[in-house]
């Protein structure tokens, strides 16, 4: 008989809430399930009560008997669009996975797996005809860090790129953790080589916050997701985020169109507010938005071949001075249609989320004050 852990409470019942997958184009709610224990064992995971269960001996976890059918009848009865594998690694239980996904789809549901990629290619193909999201959380960037957290460096990717082969919409997230993956020059190249993949990929950066048995450090900067998010456009992608840090970044939350910027997504902390994709298509200038569109029950790659033109990078751009501090600000971010895709630029970037300072004759960089206090 298969059993539900619910999500490290003692409700009894699975996680329902706004899953965030950046190209998913039209839902609201989802229904996340997961299992006790993991192959990995990070010091920061979010979700430790679940995953490390097992290897810390947790006592207090409280479990559910379920079925398949009863999961997702759970799920339809609350609205939710989408079912998800993930707390833990989905693999570790790929079998439960693939029979809750199946019946998932049966009545329309999107089904996706939040996987720390440390997989095969027989168990990603064993899963597809059910499944039509892979997420991969990239834990490093180096051999050695993974080495720590008992994984190896290049399994993610190379699983990242046998999802794609085999249709399956992927997307990757990397947590930005101080002192252990936040080498620029390394997620430089992290970004290259995940557009290389796919540059529709979602590469989600996320800010770490002290938790479980990594409180020794704090919370990441967001200045320097943000200049890595840069990079990460510079590189290719196409859709970058920043999250955990909502109140400081809104402007990274958000899905763009590709060619004329145009928000087409907007959301605010994980939540959708609005969604304005037409077709599967920019409502602005009618180019294809890459993702997974869930209308009227129909599921699928609505990915065609484009050939997007190059952007102007010099923009518009008006001068301002604070007299107080005789700082000069760059207005850029006060033309909604030129904003987030031009931080393929270091320059334009800047301008975004940075403002000039000049103090005893020497010019400087300062993260906005507008940023700092949840202004953008």
């Amino acid at each position: 008989m298969p059993f539900l852990f619910p999500h490290a409470t003692q409700d009894m019942s699975p996680r329902v809430g706004p899953e965030f997958m950046g190209q998913c184009t039209s839902y609201s709610l989802g229904l996340t399930f997961g299992m006790l224990g993991c192959d990995l064992h990070c010091p920061w995971c979010s979700n430790w009560q679940l995953s490390q269960a097992l290897r810390d001996r947790l006592k207090d976890v409280s479990v559910q008997e379920t079925t398949a059918i009863t999961l997702v009848a759970d799920a339809l009865a609350v609205g939710c669009k989408v079912v998800v594998s993930a707390f833990n690694e989905p693999m570790i239980s790929a079998e439960w996975a693939r029979e809750i996904f199946g019946e998932a789809q049966r009545h329309g549901l999107t089904t996706a797996l939040v996987s720390d990629g440390n997989t095969t290619p027989e168990a990603l193909q064993f899963l597809r005809p059910v499944t039509d999201v892979y997420r991969v959380d990239l834990k490093s960037t180096t051999e050695k860090h993974y080495r720590t957290v008992g994984g190896v460096a290049s399994a993610p990717l190379q699983a990242l790129r046998e999802a794609r082969r085999l249709g399956y919409w992927v997307e990757a997230v990397t947590v930005i953790v101080p002192g252990v993956n936040d080498d620029v020059q390394e997620l430089r190249q992290l970004a290259s080589t995940l557009a290389a993949i796919d540059q529709d990929l979602p590469w989600h950066l996320n800010a770490f916050v002290p938790r479980y048995r990594m409180n020794d450090r704090p919370a990441t900067d967001p200045s320097l997701l943000i200049s890595v998010a840069g990079s990460a456009y510079a590189s290719g992608l196409r859709h970058v985020y920043v999250g955990n840090v909502a109140h400081r970044v809104s402007e990274l939350s958000h899905t763009r169109c590709p060619a004329c910027h145009t928000v087409v997504v907007r959301r605010h902390n994980y939540v959708t507010e609005s969604v304005s994709i037409r077709k599967g298509s920019c409502p602005a200038c009618g180019v294809a938005v890459a993702g997974v569109a869930m209308r009227e029950g129909m599921v699928g790659d609505n990915r065609k071949q484009l050939s997007l033109p190059l952007v102007s990078l010099r923009g518009r751009r008006t001068a301002e001075r604070d007299p107080s501090s005789g700082v000069s600000r760059h207005s850029l971010y006060r033309s909604p249609r030129r904003l987030l895709p031009h931080l393929m630029t270091g320059r334009i970037l800047r301008g975004l989320f940075f403002e000039r300072t000049s103090s005893n004759g020497s010019q400087g960089w300062r993260f906005r004050r507008e940023v700092a206090s949840g202004g953008v």
